[in-house]
């Protein structure tokens, strides 16, 4: 057997639910609900770095932001 087919016996149950179902953004639109609701929530945020640090706090889980962005929030914490 070539390459072709393993993967595509590999992969037809995936490609089956693919023109089964019908495509959707509702994923986008949450996300999308949610970032205009961060921004209500607040009045608008003054600076920019903050706006998308609520962001990534709200959609993704703390561990998954990286070091060098947190290290650059705790440097302008302490300069206020």
């Amino acid at each position: 057997m070539d390459h072709v087919t393993l993967t595509y016996k590999k992969n037809l149950k995936s490609i089956r639910n693919a023109f089964l179902q019908t495509p959707s953004n509702e994923r986008i639109e949450g996300i999308n609900h949610r970032i205009k609701q961060i921004g209500r929530t607040a009045y608008g945020y003054g600076n920019s770095l903050n706006y998308f640090f609520r962001i990534r706090l709200q959609l993704f889980n703390r561990k998954h932001i990286n070091a060098s962005f947190m290290n650059l929030l705790t440097k302008k914490s302490l300069r206020v």
